[in-house]
């Protein structure tokens, strides 16, 4: 018997965690449903061959706090910047003229509904009010915590009463957090599997790995330092997952840094 009930608690952890996700919807549809109850609109734009888009939707739209709070606050939108959908809105039918089929994995023509956006750099994560009028644009990788002050600001409109960059600065420097800048979903089935059966669903054999060490130089980026250990500026991610606890984001890193590269 007592198997049984932790038979049935792990596999109702597991549905759980494979389940909680955001409720993503195409544009057209999150302004259909405003006519009906009005949200904001939080659009994610990416492109194919973005590697901190990815890195976003994993680590940040994967996060437990993040789901719950857009899924109770937002009309959530994933678009493609340079897809080749089109989109209707406001009257205008938004397509991508110059769209090669060729290069869908690769980088393309902008689609014209983010150039109306004003989109000129991947990820972006756009904010539109319970109108669909445009609220801002906000450029780069974010995690959690960092996503968290802007999904609040603009949730409460608190965003109004910030007129400079001053009063925006005294925001963030106050704000506090409420958001794990982990992904706690994973940890779900941890705590339900006794202890016992929990070392028999992770005890692998763990291979040898073996690290370097890289003192950041100026002008290095992560694609470049990737370049030297890997051959391979693609992989860059992977000396960015090795140093997330000293990088908020790919493209924060400073000269005088010591990163671990880790190995293939």
């Amino acid at each position: 018997m007592r198997k049984i009930v932790t038979l049935a608690l792990f596999v109702f952890a597991v549905t759980t965690s494979i389940a909680q996700e955001i409720h993503w919807v195409s544009f057209e549809e999150a302004v259909a449903l405003q006519k009906k109850n009005p949200k904001k609109i939080i659009m994610d734009t990416y492109t194919n061959w973005c590697g901190p888009c990815k890195i976003l939707d994993k680590k940040t739209f994967g996060n437990a706090d993040v789901i719950q709070y857009i899924n109770d606050n937002y009309y959530a939108v994933k678009f493609n910047a340079e897809g080749n959908s089109p989109v209707n809105f406001k009257n205008k039918t938004y397509t991508n003229p110059q769209y090669d089929a060729a290069r869908a994995s690769s980088r393309n023509s902008q689609h014209e509904l983010a150039q109306f956006l004003g989109i000129r750099a991947y990820p972006t994560i756009v904010f539109l009010d319970e109108q669909a009028d445009l609220i801002a644009p906000i450029v780069g990788y974010k995690t959690p915590q960092q996503l968290e002050l802007y999904l609040k600001m603009f949730k409460t409109d608190r965003y109004k009463t910030l007129k400079s960059q001053d009063a925006f600065n005294t925001y963030a420097t106050n704000f506090k957090h409420e958001f794990n800048n982990t992904n706690k979903a994973k940890n779900v089935v941890a705590k339900t599997i006794p202890k016992q059966d929990t070392n028999k669903v992770i005890a692998k054999p763990v291979a040898q790995n073996t690290t370097k060490q890289h003192t950041v130089a100026l002008g290095e980026t992560l694609g470049t330092i990737s370049k030297k250990y890997y051959n391979n500026t693609s992989k860059y991610y992977l000396i960015y997952e090795a140093n997330k606890t000293i990088l908020d984001s790919p493209n924060a890193i400073r000269k005088g840094q010591i990163l671990t590269i880790p190995s293939l």
